[in-house]
């Protein structure tokens, strides 16, 4: 298989470990569900959000599901093909560094859109192919154009020095 669309199933934290053994998937879609769910009725759903996922996906489409993090597998070392992610209409507040180190020379499109992120870590600057970034309607805030420790720059320089980004979104921020 090198598409997979579970779009709209229900599936919850911990459902998907057979995705491990799909090693030429390169399109992975997982629309509204409810992944970043820890309980289903009364039981406790044990294990990450999503297991490891192939070295060939390109394409990740988990928006909708509840996550309050980014799933690590999507960042993975071996994750040097990856392209395109959407986590969009997630709970999501921080981009980890390790998600911008990782996937530095091959990430061409995010969308973080409706999530709670109120800023960038420098490390998108490592994004070095990054050429699409949409951050409609998140927590991003600016009090003034003089930033300093009181009013820290939500959006580091370096996304706009150091990657090849020719479309930002940012509509719907503060």
């Amino acid at each position: 298989i090198k598409s997979l669309n579970v779009n709209d199933n229900r599936l919850i934290r911990g459902s998907l470990i057979p995705l491990s053994k799909l090693d030429n998937l390169q399109t992975l879609t997982l629309s509204n569900n409810k992944l970043g769910v820890d309980r289903d009725g009364e039981r406790t759903i044990v294990g990450p959000h999503l297991p490891n996922l192939s070295a060939k996906l390109k394409t990740v489409k988990i928006d909708r599901n509840c996550l309050t993090v980014v799933p690590k597998s999507i960042y993975a070392p071996s994750m040097t093909k990856l392209e395109k992610i959407d986590l969009s209409y997630n709970q999501i507040a921080a981009i980890p560094e390790a998600f911008c180190e990782h996937l530095s020379s091959c990430l061409v499109e995010l969308n973080l859109d409706n999530n709670l992120i109120t800023s960038l870590p420098v490390a998108m600057g490592s994004l070095v192919k990054l050429k699409s970034l949409s951050l409609q309607s998140n927590k991003i805030v600016v009090l003034s154009t003089s930033f300093d420790s009181r009013n820290p720059q939500p959006l580091p320089e370096v996304l706009f020095t150091k990657t090849p980004m020719i479309d930002l979104n940012l509509k719907g921020n503060n």
